[in-house]
């Protein structure tokens, strides 16, 4: 690394060629770079190793690379140093613990490849805890120079150096990234093209102080994007001779400092929130210092509450403020109890700085920073508006819980209203939504489907029929089969019973579970034709329930074909027509005896009347009578 003052030389020295780019790359790097032999010993190394371990490079060179490796990451690396012998092209990478000159160990991303000749191989170490990771594509050279040049195009740190007039002369990719221009857009600008005006000034001082002390000169600024937007960086210049006439060239190296911007800016207004939250909280609120737990702040409702000046508090103890003569003891106590942190509230009095006594609850929460204790939030509540306003709770909650179970009840009694309608209306359906009901809903519930939706379920099996209200008794109560005209205008009670219920505000989509309790899943059925992905589940598992019920109970024009009859027939269209999911769980339901009509509640919603029996309007396995 060049020094910091130039030594004179004889006037007939030989002239040092210049520091190259690269060269000055490696040396100003914070990666640590190596070249070690098979046998593991290192042959070469730069100075980031003393920068970061504390070594000096005679102290590592001809010594094993493993000699330095954390105990723990000595066997884990063997396999790496094998497989390098065997390796001609690739990258292999091994994270280890490395010793540094005080005994300490620093975690290290080492990144291996075969070196310049067949019995060496390269390690890149990047310092985990920094992030420093380098992207290094190494081809293998015949020389050093191509070495340093594959080392600065694989960096993923910008990297540019110009002239003495601020000229751009070379940068590698991630500085053409960031700035958003090519290589060939980047020759001829220069330094103040890509920096706006207002650190024009301040960059001239820092390139002057890096060409007249030779150290490296790190700052912070924006530079100007190609497309006209600004990034905030972090900069280090250095200025070395360029040429044998003494110009300088200014290396800058160059991160990218917009998320750590980002998250100052993020923390500054957060700071802002917490302090105008602070100021503002309704409860009184003290900051104790750790350890001789004196006042460092206070907000505005302490000192409006207790009546002292912010001025009067800081750095006086609580205990001198707000703790009343007769209960010193309960505050020394608390004091003590801080230390060890406290679990709860607690109730008691404090006074203001005029006397008055105040029932307050007290709260004391520890400030940490990581492990390190800072201070203590002391927080003080007037326990008598905090009862009033819990009273006031209470009472408002009971209200609400009171209106719900009022508004539960009319839901409920609105539903049992309608069914009540239509089962007056047609005889032969009494307790048929019912038995319908408790079907559906000890599907829904096996299914695992929330108790809310259960309860719609049920809700809309009970009305499911409602738009039967719109057909003739007669058509109804017919014994015999339906004609085509009959059953046109019996398919319309699935939309009537939509038409019925879609001006009634409830919590379920009642509506629209009757409109779809006569679709399928392969659009056989109606009154819009529905597929698979169009239909409510809900609607899905009252068609199956409605189609056992009626199967399984008695019809004007036929006996009862028993359960037996009624889950062959889901089966024979689940997959298909039905739900199969809610085919097998019906199904179940019945076969382990979980569930029986004649266990479910099948009694009418209405005195039951005298008449024919009682069923639905189709024939076994002619699911287009399924009305």
């Amino acid at each position: 690394m060049p020094s910091a003052a130039p030594v004179p030389r004889p006037a007939d020295a030989p002239v040092r060629p210049p520091l190259s780019l690269l060269e000055a790359y490696l040396n100003l790097s914070e990666e640590l770079f190596c070249e070690a032999g098979y046998d593991g010993f290192i042959r070469w190394l730069n100075p980031a190793w003393e920068r970061h371990l504390g070594y000096k490079g005679e102290d590592l060179v001809d010594r094993p690379f493993v000699e330095f490796l954390h105990p723990a990451d000595v066997r884990t690396s063997r396999p790496f140093f094998r497989e390098i012998r065997r390796m001609r092209t690739g990258l292999l990478t091994l994270e280890a613990r490395f010793r540094c000159a005080d005994g300490t160990y620093k975690w290290f991303s080492w990144t291996l490849r075969q070196g310049r000749s067949p019995r060496l191989f390269f390690a890149l170490g990047r310092e985990m805890t920094e992030q420093k990771f380098l992207e290094e594509s190494l081809e293998q050279a015949q020389a050093r120079m191509r070495f340093m040049q594959d080392i600065a195009e694989s960096s993923i740190h910008p990297f540019a150096a110009g002239d003495a007039g601020g000229r751009i002369l070379g940068s590698n990719k991630a500085f053409q990234d960031l700035l958003g221009y090519t290589g060939a857009e980047l020759e001829g600008l220069t330094w103040k093209d890509l920096t706006p005006v207002r650190h024009h000034r301040r960059d001239s001082r820092r390139h002057e102080a890096a060409h007249r002390t030779g150290k490296v000169q790190g700052y912070e600024k924006e530079l100007i994007r190609k497309d006209g937007s600004l990034v905030p960086v972090s900069i280090f210049i250095h200025a070395v001779a360029g040429d044998p006439d003494g110009s300088p060239i200014h290396f800058a190296f160059i991160r990218d400092i917009s998320d750590r911007k980002q998250a100052e800016e993020r923390l500054r207004v957060e700071k802002a929130y917490w302090e105008r939250l602070f100021q503002s909280a309704p409860d009184a609120i003290a900051i104790e210092r750790f350890g001789d737990l004196k006042v460092v702040n206070v907000n505005d409702r302490f000192c409006e509450f207790f009546g002292y000046e912010r001025e009067e508090t800081v750095g006086r103890r609580l205990n001198d403020l707000v703790v009343p003569e007769s209960l010193r003891k309960e505050g020394d106590s608390l004091d003590r109890r801080a230390i060890a942190e406290w679990d709860a509230p607690m109730e008691t009095v404090r006074c203001r700085k005029d006397g008055t006594l105040l029932d307050v609850a007290i709260q004391s929460v520890l400030i940490r920073d990581g492990e390190n204790s800072l201070g203590y939030y002391t927080l003080y509540r007037d326990t008598r508006q905090v009862k009033r306003a819990e009273a006031s709770l209470r009472e408002s909650r009971e209200e609400l819980r009171r209106s719900l179970e009022r508004m539960e009840r009319a839901w409920e009694q609105t539903i049992v209203a309608l069914s009540n309608t239509v089962e007056r209306k047609d005889p032969y359906t009494a307790g048929h939504q019912r038995r319908v009901s408790e079907l559906a809903c000890a599907i829904a519930t096996r299914m695992g489907l929330a108790e809310d939706r259960v309860r719609g379920i049920r809700m809309a099996a009970l009305v499911h029929d409602i738009g039967k209200i719109n057909i003739p008794t007669d058509i109804l109560s017919k014994p015999g089969r339906l004609g085509d005209m009959e059953r046109s205008l019996v398919r319309t009670h699935s939309e009537s019973g939509y038409q019925i219920l879609k001006g009634i505000d409830l919590p379920w989509p009642l509506a629209e579970i009757v409109y779809q309790h006569h679709e399928r899943l392969d659009g056989s059925g109606y009154p819009l034709g529905l597929k698979n992905g169009e239909i409510l589940l809900d609607a899905q598992i009252l068609a199956v329930a409605d189609i056992v019920e009626a199967i399984s109970w008695d019809r004007p024009y036929r006996p009862a074909l028993g359960v037996d009859t009624a889950l062959a027939e889901i089966q024979l269209l689940a997959g298909t027509a039905l739900n199969q999911e809610v085919v097998d769980t019906c199904s179940t339901l019945v076969s382990e005896g979980s569930f029986s009509f004649a266990e479910a509640s099948d009694a009418p919603l209405v005195a039951e009347r005298k008449g024919p029996p009682q069923g639905f309007l189709f024939q076994p396995r002619d699911f287009s009578n399924l009305d």
